[in-house]
């Protein structure tokens, strides 16, 4: 249960990767108690949320009025980010404008979307680059931006890739001379890495070099065809199969669903494609210096904090 004197944040996806990362924050100092809405209030993720403290877990669905309303009713502020891996583009734009609205007449003070820049708007929306988590981000946050300040202050987030992703999607092959490669599709490209209080860029390359001063291990980076990541992929997931995977089989041919190799293919794209702002990255650091001058600072901050020796990870 929560302390009543506290202000409430309610955390859309409280249980998931990124949300129960900002739950532990919010609870840490004591400052704020949390509300987390969960279809099944006694998961292993919802009870270890329960047991930090001052976290309220509501039964109820995201995607229905009833659990919105009953969610967002007393809150000071709500912290969104839907999974767009769980529901469909147009389903994730519906609940979007009507937690915004619900947020609106429920008396909220402040928003925080979890979005983004919208990267494929930077590529002149060629198709190539639609990774469908990216552009839904991009449009929602560019219409959170637009909305008044009068209504609810809002604050957009520009999300980035989790350093906690590395053992997923680079996860290294290993030779036999213990060699570790790291390989990818992007060429010449940068991946933006965030953890949860610090942001970053790093090459291909880089990650292989930081890997080697973190572990001592001999470790090379190796650009490779999207096919070929895709075909290592298929140990993990059907790359041709439509996300998300519990709609059923009778909507197979709706076009608002993606899949994997659709989305991730333009994913790859975005991240080959970006190259280094020295500038824009130089503000982010003073800024981050500021607001969080004790985090790690680079992806082989995180590899030596986290103790990575290269082991693979399952996709949560």
């Amino acid at each position: 249960m929560t302390s009543p004197n506290l202000p409430s944040i309610l955390v859309v996806g409280g249980t998931g990767a990124q949300g129960r990362t900002v739950v532990r924050e919010l609870v840490r100092d004591k400052k704020y108690a949390v509300t987390v809405l969960n279809r099944d209030v006694c998961s292993p993720s919802a009870v270890a949320l329960s047991a930090l403290g001052n976290v309220t877990l509501i039964p109820g669905s995201y995607e229905t009025e009833k659990g919105l309303r009953e969610a967002l009713k007393g809150q000071h502020g709500v912290y969104v980010n839907f999974n767009s891996f769980a529901m469909t583009e147009s389903m994730e734009y519906f609940w979007t404008f009507r937690l915004y609205e619900i947020a609106v007449q429920s008396g909220v003070k402040r928003l925080i979307y979890s979005g983004g820049n919208n990267r494929p708007r930077a590529h002149r929306y060629a198709e190539e680059y639609r990774c469908s988590h990216q552009a839904t981000a991009g449009r929602l946050a560019e219409w959170v931006e637009s909305q008044p300040l009068d209504l609810i202050k809002w604050t957009i987030l520009d999300g980035v890739v989790y350093t906690e992703m590395v053992p997923v999607i680079l996860r290294p092959l290993v030779l036999p001379d213990n060699t570790h490669v790291f390989a990818a599709p992007i060429g010449d490209g940068l991946i933006p890495f965030a953890e949860v209080v610090t942001y970053g860029s790093a090459s291909l390359k880089g990650v292989a070099e930081a890997f080697e001063r973190a572990t001592g291990k001999k470790a090379v980076a190796k650009d490779v065809s999207q096919d070929v990541w895709f075909e290592a992929a298929k140990a993990r997931r059907d790359p041709d199969a439509k996300q998300p995977t519990n709609i059923p089989v009778t909507s197979a041919g709706d076009d608002t669903r993606f899949t994997f190799r659709q989305s991730f293919g333009a994913w790859w794209n975005i991240w080959k494609a970006l190259r280094l702002d020295v500038e824009a990255i130089n503000e982010a650091q003073e800024l981050a210096d500021e607001v969080y001058p004790d985090r790690l600072k680079s992806v082989e901050d995180w590899m030596r904090a986290t103790g990575y020796t290269g082991e693979a990870k399952a996709e949560a």
